[in-house]
C-alpha cells in the first residue's frame, strides 16, 4: 500500500498475496510510481487483483501484470491493473491471464493520459475496460477475444496494432499475431507473423527482453527503412547467419639464409651438393 509518496520499484517480483479489499499486488493512492522489470502475478484481491493506480501518475516499463484474480469483486472489479485519473504510461509490458467477475485485463477510468507502447494485452471478452477516458494504443497485440474493447464515454485511439476482430486506425491489423505459444504466456512472435516489421516508425529502443529495436527482417513488412518496429512486447531478431568457413592457405615458407638450400638451419656441405647436382639444370617445366 503506498500513499503519498514518490515510489520507485526496480527488478521486483511481486507474486501470490492476498487481500479482502482493493490491490492484491500493489496499490496506489495520491502518489508517483515507477515500476521497471518487474513481474507481478498470481494476487488476489476484491477489486484491483494486480495494481491498483488511484490519483497516482505511474511509468512502468519492461513489466508483466498476469494470473491476478478479483475474485470477490462485483461488476466493476478488475483483474490485471486499474488506473484511474492520472497519467500512466506502459512501455513493453505484457498483461494475460488476469481475472475477474466480467473477466477484464485492463480498466482505464476518467483518465487524464493513459499511453499503451508496444505492449502485448491477452484474455477473454472484455479484456480492456475503457470509461470515460481517451488512452492511446501504439505498436500493441490486444488478442484472446473478438470483443476485446469494452467502450463507454470515450474515444481510445488505437494505431499501428493487432486487434483481434479489427479497429478503425492507421495502420491497425486484424491478422493472428502467431504467438510462440499463448497457452504458456510464450509472447514471442513466430517467423513470418504479420507483426514483424509493420508497427510504426518509432517505438523504444529496446523490447521486454533487452533485445534493440528495430531488428529488420528480410522479406516482412518493410525493409531498409531503419524503422522496421515489431507489434508488441517482444521484437522478433532475425537469425544470426552462420559463416562459411575458408581455407586459409599457407604462405610459401622463405628460406634465410636463401643458400640453406634444404633448410636445415646452416649453411654446410649438403646445401653445396644440392647445388652441384642442380648445376646448369633449365628451372620451370
Amino acid at each position: 500500500m503506498i500513499r503519498n509518496a514518490t515510489v520507485e520499484f526496480v527488478n521486483c517480483v511481486i507474486n501470490n498475496n492476498r487481500t479482502d479489499r482493493s490491490g492484491g499486488g500493489l496499490k496506489v493512492e495520491d502518489s508517483n510510481i515507477t515500476l521497471v522489470n518487474c513481474d507481478i502475478s498470481g494476487n488476489h484481491a476484491t477489486n484491483g487483483g494486480g495494481v491498483v493506480l488511484s490519483d497516482s501518475p505511474a511509468v512502468i516499463t519492461n513489466c508483466t501484470i498476469s494470473n491476478n484474480v478479483a475474485e470477490f469483486g462485483d461488476a466493476s472489479g478488475t483483474g490485471g491493473i486499474y488506473i484511474g485519473n492520472k497519467e500512466c504510461v506502459l512501455t513493453n509490458c505484457v498483461i494475460f491471464g488476469n481475472e475477474a467477475d466480467i473477466e477484464d485485463q485492463i480498466w482505464v477510468t476518467e483518465n487524464e493520459s493513459a499511453i499503451f507502447t508496444n505492449c502485448t494485452i491477452v484474455g477473454d471478452a472484455a479484456e480492456v475496460v475503457i470509461d470515460r477516458s481517451a488512452p492511446v494504443f501504439d505498436n500493441c497485440i490486444l488478442w484472446g477475444s473478438s470483443s476485446l474493447l469494452s467502450i463507454s464515454l470515450s474515444q481510445p485511439e488505437i494505431a499501428h496494432s493487432a486487434i483481434q476482430g479489427g479497429y478503425t486506425g492507421i495502420g491497425n491489423i486484424s491478422d493472428d499475431p502467431l504467438f510462440i505459444d499463448a497457452t504458456i504466456g510464450n509472447f514471442h512472435l513466430q517467423p513470418g507473423s504479420p507483426c514483424i516489421d509493420t508497427a510504426g516508425t518509432s517505438g523504444p529502443s529496446d523490447d521486454l527482453d533487452g533485445n534493440p529495436r528495430p531488428a529488420d527482417v528480410a522479406g516482412l513488412g518493410r525493409d531498409g527503412t531503419g524503422d522496421e518496429y515489431d507489434m508488441g512486447a517482444y521484437e522478433f531478431q532475425p537469425p544470426v547467419p552462420t559463416p562459411t568457413p575458408t581455407e586459409t592457405l599457407l604462405p610459401t615458407p622463405t628460406m634465410n639464409p636463401a643458400s640453406d638450400i634444404n633448410q636445415s638451419g646452416k649453411v654446410d656441405t649438403e646445401d653445396l651438393l644440392l647445388l652441384i647436382l642442380d648445376w646448369r639444370k633449365v628451372s620451370g617445366p
